[in-house]
């Protein structure tokens, strides 16, 4: 009877133990917004006999899959830095942190993950305010090349003074180099703002690489710490490069027409129809499809029904650098070529030409209702070949800050509207860039 009794209060404690096994993620809060690009950390507690080794992935939470592996095999600390991908879908998630060889997890709240866009071209550089200040960064400036051993200024310039400062060396946004952290005189004052300089010696670090970097200040004061980020530039060993330009053809021209189709019946049923742009608007081969067409189709075999069916017309165009991106050392310029085909369609009034240039961030699946990107730069209603200066957008591309998923090109107009009207213009297109290289 004792035994009996002892191995049942044995079974209480082991049970005690078991239940009391837990892990509690409370970072990221509930529906906080995490930008793609930025560094965040996620923060979890636990308790009980568990694992001192945990698996931390971000599921979906709406087909519960595993949508990355944000980190494998690390401590069980309670904390974890991620730098989020840019390459995540925009979307609703979950971060689970699971104990390593035991069924024990943690979920976090749902949260959002999104890229961070202002409607231009440039993302205003990621910032940590605690107050209302500034930091800029004038010197490095966008596409300088600085060199291995050499020595240059870095100059800052804030609206508040500034008595500490942290500056470091970006790769992409994911490596980061210390280059000083403490005090910097201010060299001059102009109204508000605070200039100041600090002289660097780029020292042969093998970790740097040839390659796009930038620089990030954190500059601390007694109202708090405000953080800037500079242009990216080249850092590289000093040789010897000559300009070369080249003239890249798409390696994808992507048409795809999206539609909307209305019913008049009056009498009877209407008959399944071809509801398929008519052939003067197929797709035509190296050529971008743009524009709309709209029309009325009346009815046929006695029927006294009428469709309305309206389509729009939309191109992606992707560009390779497999060729060139070993070579390219400085990129100088890169301008998107885009002429009119005589090949138009239309009976509108419009000025043809105009449009919208978006940068693909996620698979496009043809629709015209969805933009899976971000508005770039307006295209300009001019007759002939013009051009667009797409050169930050390649540097991008190169340096691997974004995926090349390529341009998606609109129309000026893209119509549903009940009328007869259209407007399809195709164009030819090609890429212009020079960079430097050695020579």
């Amino acid at each position: 009877m004792k035994r009996t009794a002892w191995i049942f209060v044995l079974m209480i404690v082991y049970s005690g133990l078991v239940c009391a096994q837990s892990i509690n993620v409370s970072g990221p809060p509930a529906d906080t917004v995490w930008f793609k690009g930025e560094q965040h950390v996620i923060a979890w507690t636990h308790s009980g006999s568990v694992s001192a080794v945990v698996n931390i992935v971000l599921v979906d939470p709406k087909t519960r899959s595993v949508r990355h592996n944000i980190a494998l095999n690390t401590p069980n600390d309670g904390l974890e830095a991620w730098n989020i991908p840019l390459n995540i879908p925009d979307g609703k998630y979950r971060i689970v942190v699971k104990a390593k060889g035991q069924d024990v997890m943690g979920i976090s709240p749902g949260f959002f993950i999104r890229m961070k866009r202002s409607g231009t071209r440039t993302p205003p550089p990621p910032t940590q305010r605690s107050v209302d200040y500034s930091v800029t960064i004038t010197r490095p400036k966008s596409g300088i090349r600085w060199n291995f051993g050499g020595t240059e200024d870095i100059l800052v310039e804030t609206d508040f003074d500034a008595q500490y400062f942290k500056i470091e060396l970006t790769s992409q946004g994911k490596q980061v180099y210390p280059i000083h952290e403490g005090a910097i005189q201010s060299y001059a004052k102009v109204g508000h703002v605070y200039k100041y300089r600090k002289k660097w010696t780029i020292d042969m670090n093998p970790e740097y690489g040839n390659g796009y970097f930038r620089v990030r200040v954190k500059a601390t004061s007694i109202q708090g710490e405000v953080e800037g980020l500079s242009d990216s530039f080249y850092l590289s060993e000093d040789v010897s490069l000559k300009k070369v330009r080249k003239i890249l053809k798409p390696v994808l021209i992507r048409n795809r027409h999206s539609r909307r189709r209305e019913d008049y019946e009056w009498q009877w049923a209407t008959d399944e129809r071809d509801v398929r742009p008519s052939g003067e608007f197929e797709e035509k081969p190296d050529l971008m499809r743009l524009g709309f067409n709209n029309e009325y189709r009346p009815p046929t075999g006695g029927s006294v029904s009428w469709w309305y069916i309206g389509f729009i017309f939309r191109s992606q165009i992707i560009f390779s650098f497999d060729e060139i991106k070993d070579k390219i050392r400085l990129p100088i310029s890169a301008n998107l070529f885009l002429q009119k085909n005589s090949e138009a369609r239309y009976n509108t009034q419009l000025i043809h030409g105009a449009g919208k240039l978006y940068v693909l961030t996620a698979p496009w699946d043809g629709r015209s209702i969805e933009t899976p990107g971000y508005f770039y730069k307006d295209i300009p209603q001019k007759s002939g070949a013009f051009s667009i200066d797409v050169l930050q957008q390649v540097k991008d591309w190169l340096n691997g800050t974004e995926e090349n998923l390529g341009f998606l090109v609109t129309a000026a107009k893209e119509d549903f509207a009940h009328n007869d009207e259209k407007c399809c213009t195709f164009f030819v297109v090609w890429l212009s860039i020079e960079y430097y290289e050695e020579e």
